[in-house]
């Protein structure tokens, strides 16, 4: 059935469609041979080595560059506002922030531009299909714990999780709360990018800052605008085959942007042989998702940057600065601490650091250049080849800086499980059936074969296509968010399924029928020439995708110390995820004759509208039915998922030590002045004097942050929101 939303003001859809699934019955012209899997197997990280790009050519240091990725991801001066990437990434490589986390449902796609209001549905009747049975006082922009939603607020436990049922071991029984909402992470307050100029403050002596209009958000108003996804961490990523829980961070680096071969007028400059010139070149890194990432959030008016900001203004900003001015490295940073001064200080500004890591062909070139479609004209008034190119220096030094945060130090790893946790592994590989998504030394399948055939949730006959490591859960309606299911900016799919079904092929990736859990013909080898046709057939639109509403599954190491938990970060603690998995997800299992709507998929085929009312091809993962786990088993389980966290990162300790960082969470409500927090700079075996829990709670670990510090003064308050460092 369908669920309406009623704010103050208006009449909201806000979905749970979470009930109703019609039972589709599919007759084939022949039988669909399932080929067995491959036993999974988990294993231990210890002695994996990252698969990384050919940087001959273009590093000339990877020790440099590695040390130029660890500043550019710690460093304040790189965002608006005193953000930097590890702004989002401070805490075992995520971020377990209470207060001004939450973002409304701004990818939902019923609402367009999003959803701007806060707050879901309250006490909703099991057998409610109309409108008019919901009144205004059962929403009132509420969370699940009944206070107030919207921008800043303080989440509390009883607001988690974001669905809430009458019985949480039955997916089917009343809806107490439901919500689009999302538990994000907070970035920056809304303004403009104007330009660079020169500004004389305290503590920078470099040439150029940047200024930006404030704006007044529409969802979050002065505050610090909130992601609309939860934050994945970043400690083992560089096993990631694609980035970001919708993987539109590549696999090919263009040096420019997120998208690789998408982003047809992406290129680099390369100085000439023997001519003072540049020439454009189209630089195409594989196996280089991490430098495809890193480069995304810099230019985001959402997470780091004023919008309207470019990376050749970015580059101009840093590149006559002093790395990490404005913070403290200890004297024993397993990476900078052989860089500091005496004083503490590391020399030299960025462009100095570019000039030791690259080769000189990449930077060296003199005079200044424009690029304008696809073409690089000489221009007094234009950009520094360092500076057009500073974007590929980012992302390929960040990318080498994150290939070292590999946490291979756990109990797991070890081979120290106590009884408890091994009688949950035991429940993870068999009853649990964890390991079907969550194998390997990396605990995901995110660096496995790119497309899969099989057959999807109970009820389906129809084997489906999608991208393999992408998987709907039914954590929330396929509406809410398509995934993988989503274009780029260009208006390709994400999806390597929906390129393999006919749309067009922009990424380079391999993909073996032969191979797929359910065959196309089961009578045939794969080598027979009517294998072949058979496959260009299905290619042409007759078969099923199961694209939508997919996300990337996450690895499960240091899960203990990464709360909230899936892509809306809509659970708050390890017991709950197992509940969720417990009862076989969210989405509804029973019939309604009503309404035929199945909230996981999209139509039969898998395309369409997610939002029309059709019959749907259900897109759910078949994993995901009820387990019957007991609570002595649950509690094993836990225990065995706690077990993959590796103590230095828990404790900061080499190589996850850092610099010192300030952190924002929330702002003062009568001054709106950032609240701010001090992460401590640590450095070898000095870690954090009190280590984080690895309680898989996120109020626990948020507990464990450095206590707020009071009111700050200078460049953080809002007299200086015009000037962001």
């Amino acid at each position: 059935m369908k669920y309406f939303f009623l704010s103050k003001s208006k009449l909201r859809f806000i979905s749970i469609a979470f009930s109703s699934f019609a039972v589709l019955t599919l007759w084939f012209n022949h039988a669909h041979a399932v080929v067995p899997d491959e036993p999974h197997t988990l294993e231990s990280l210890k002695g994996k080595i990252p698969k990384l790009p050919d940087l001959k050519n273009i590093v000339v240091d990877r020790n440099a560059a590695i040390a130029l990725g660890k500043m550019f991801f710690w460093d304040q001066q790189s965002g608006s506002n005193g953000q930097a990437c590890a702004s989002c990434h401070f805490a075992g490589g995520a971020d377990t922030r209470i207060k001004n986390q939450y973002s409304p449902g701004l990818l939902d796609l019923r609402f367009p531009g999003g959803d701007l209001e806060f707050g879901g549905l309250t006490s909703v009747p099991d057998d409610t299909t109309n409108l008019n049975d919901l009144s205004p006082s059962s929403t009132a922009h509420q969370t699940a714990g009944r206070s107030l939603a919207g921008p800043n607020y303080l989440a509390k436990p009883e607001d988690f999780p974001f669905h809430q049922l009458a019985d949480p071991l039955d997916r089917d029984s009343v809806i107490m709360y439901t919500t689009n909402d999302v538990f994000g992470s907070q970035g920056v307050r809304a303004s403009t990018f104007v330009d660079l100029q020169t500004v004389v403050l305290p503590g920078i002596t470099d040439a150029f800052n940047e200024v930006c209009t404030p704006e007044l958000d529409a969802a979050f108003l002065f505050h610090r605008m909130v992601t609309p996804r939860n934050v994945p961490t970043v400690i083992n990523a560089i096993f990631n085959y694609r980035s970001f829980w919708d993987g539109r961070a590549n696999n090919t680096f263009n040096g420019f942007d997120p998208f690789g071969n998408r982003s047809l007028a992406a290129f680099v400059l390369r100085k000439s042989r023997n001519e003072p010139g540049v020439k454009a070149v189209k630089l195409r890194l594989p196996d280089a998702s991490l430098a495809s990432q890193a480069v995304g959030p810099p230019l985001s008016s959402v997470e780091m940057t004023c919008a309207g900001k470019t990376f050749p203004k970015l580059g101009r900003k840093l590149l006559s600065r002093q790395p990490l001015a404005l913070q403290i490295v200890h004297s024993n940073d397993s990476v900078l601490g052989p860089l500091l001064n005496a004083d503490g200080t590391i020399s030299g500004t960025y462009s100095q650091k570019i000039r030791v890591a690259f080769h000189p062909k990449w930077w060296s070139a003199s005079g200044k250049f424009t690029r304008e479609n696809g073409t690089i004209n000489a221009d007094p008034n234009g950009f520094t080849q360092e500076e057009i190119n500073f974007s590929m220096f980012w992302g390929i030094a960040i990318m080498l800086y994150e290939s070292t945060l590999v946490s291979d130090d756990s109990p797991f790893d070890n081979g120290q499980l106590t009884a408890t946790e091994q009688r949950g592994q035991d429940i993870f590989i068999g009853k649990g059936k964890c390991i079907n998504c969550h194998s390997g030394a990396f605990f995901t399948k995110s660096n496995e074969g790119r497309v899969e055939r099989m057959l999807m949730s109970e009820g389906n006959t129809r084997p489906a296509i999608y991208d393999n490591a992408f998987y709907n859960i039914g954590v929330v309606p396929t509406v809410n968010d398509l995934g993988v299911g989503g274009n780029d900016p260009f208006g390709n799919p994400l999806s390597f399924t929906r390129q393999f079904l006919g749309k067009k092929k922009t990424d380079k990736y391999g993909s073996d029928p032969c191979q797929f859990e359910v065959l196309i013909l089961a009578e045939d080898p794969c080598n027979q020439e009517n294998q072949q046709v058979a496959l260009k057939t299905l290619k042409k639109g007759k078969e099923r995708q199961a694209v939508n509403g997919t996300f990337k599954t996450p690895t499960l190491r240091n899960i203990g110390l990464t709360p909230p938990y899936f892509h809306t970060g809509g659970y708050a603690t390890l017991e709950s995820v197992i509940d969720f998995y417990n009862r076989g997800g969210n989405r509804r299992g029973h019939i309604q004759p009503s309404d035929r709507h199945d909230t996981t998929g999209t139509a039969m085929l898998g395309k369409g509208d997610p939002v029309a009312k059709q019959r749907r091809g259900s897109n759910l993962d078949p994993d995901i039915t009820p387990l019957n786990l007991t609570d002595a088993e649950k509690k094993d389980l836990v225990a065995f998922l706690k077990s993959l966290t590796d103590e230095r990162v828990a404790c900061d300790r080499a190589p996850f030590d850092h610099p010192s960082l300030k952190v924002f969470h929330g702002t003062d409500e009568f001054t709106q002045i950032d609240l701010i927090f001090t992460l401590p700079a640590t450095g070898g075996t000095d870690g954090l004097q009190s280590c984080r829990p690895n309680s898989g709670n996120l109020f626990q670990e948020a507990a464990a942050l450095p206590p707020d510090q009071g009111l700050p003064e200078g460049m953080f308050t809002p007299i200086m929101q015009n000037l962001s460092f």
